[in-house]
């Protein structure tokens, strides 16, 4: 009987680092027994933040893997003059509250 994939969530930014290592766990994802699962987070602050969404979403549907796209209203926090470190700190606990949804959605435990 063969065991079932473990699955694990991957953050990817779309920046060199996390495309890279997310190159490689895909690589040995077949030798680890692994499915991964990508989240990506989109801030809405920058404006090639959708480019960099739809080039994950791309990456991840010609690798095969699940996807999930976060969008935060950033641009909102900063219209309503929402101090920096007060920013950080929401975008931060809205990330980590999305991946642990994420990993819910798609039976991750890590």
């Amino acid at each position: 009987r063969e065991e079932e994939s473990e699955v694990l969530a991957v953050s990817l930014s779309g920046g060199v680092d996390s495309m890279v290592l997310s190159c490689c766990l895909l690589a040995l994802a077949p030798r680890w027994n692994l499915e991964l699962c990508v989240v990506h987070v989109d801030y809405g602050v920058r404006s090639v933040s959708r480019e960099e969404a739809a080039f994950v979403r791309c990456w991840s549907h010609e690798a095969g893997v699940r996807f999930s796209l976060v969008e935060l209203d950033g641009a909102g926090a900063r219209e309503a003059r929402v101090k920096r470190n007060e920013f950080e700190e929401l975008s931060r606990q809205a990330r980590y509250d999305a991946y642990r949804e994420a990993m819910v959605d798609h039976g991750a435990r890590a």
